[in-house]
């Protein structure tokens, strides 16, 4: 699979060497340090979805962006180094959200999210379902599958079933 081409605007290098403006360039599907960190953002995040999304985003970024075409000021090519403190603060400047970052983000996102949270649903349900909450449908059981009902005792004798009850006051 190739690497998945983004384009993210107009130029923004010093002395904008690229005419044809900057890129980024994704991994075409999730490696494993993407799903560690979408499953450690799970487990740390809760049940904030917003915040999920924000460790996500930054999750697709930091080891989901292979090459680029942005440049320091004597046009030596910036590098990528995911693993650095500063990373962040590099996508920041070089990705704004409004000039290319959303673009990134997004397709990151649609290339990511589904192949990397897939297991890890599966994984949730089959624990809760595990600690005995239900998952899934709650809806009753179908009539094929009930088991028949069982007759109940008579509450006569069988001598006086279905015989009319005498009125002592007649």
């Amino acid at each position: 699979m190739t690497d998945v081409l983004v384009p993210v605007g107009a130029c923004r290098c010093p002395g904008t060497p690229h005419g044809d403006g900057d890129w980024v360039e994704l991994r075409p599907s999730p490696t494993i340090d993407i799903g560690s960190a979408i499953y450690a953002a799970v487990a740390n995040v809760g049940d904030d979805p917003v915040q999920l999304q924000v460790e996500m985003t930054r999750a697709f970024l930091r080891f989901g962006i292979v090459a680029w075409s942005f440049t320091d000021e004597l046009g030596a090519p910036i590098p990528i180094r995911p693993r650095s403190t500063d990373f962040g603060e590099v996508i920041s400047r070089l990705l704004p959200f409004s000039d290319g970052g959303f673009t990134v983000a997004d397709r990151a996102d649609d290339l990511y999210s589904e192949e990397v949270l897939r297991p890890l649903m599966t994984r949730l349900s089959l624990m809760r379902s595990r600690d005995g909450r239900t998952v899934g449908s709650t809806s009753p059981t179908p009539l094929t599958l009930r088991k028949p009902a069982r007759r109940s005792k008579p509450s006569s004798p069988r001598s006086t079933a279905g015989s009319p009850s005498a009125d002592p006051g007649r």
